[in-house]
């Protein structure tokens, strides 16, 4: 999460952007789909969705156990 959004914590007022928020694990697989669904970034191939699926799907596979 990033913006220019003020966030105020007592008589302090922090910008967004200065703060780190802890997330939980992301995979390069979401930030990608982030990245073309949300933010318009165009997809090098049309079936772009299916082959992020796949890939997120062999890596639980092969990395979480299938979870």
């Amino acid at each position: 999460m990033q913006g220019p959004t003020p966030l105020t914590f007592g008589p302090t007022t922090v910008s967004l952007i200065d703060l780190h928020l802890p997330t939980g694990y992301v995979t390069l697989e979401d930030v990608i789909r982030f990245c073309i669904h949300d933010l318009g970034v165009p997809p090098l191939r049309p079936n772009w969705h299916e082959i992020l699926v796949q890939s997120y799907r062999e890596f639980k596979d092969q990395f979480m156990g299938g979870q």
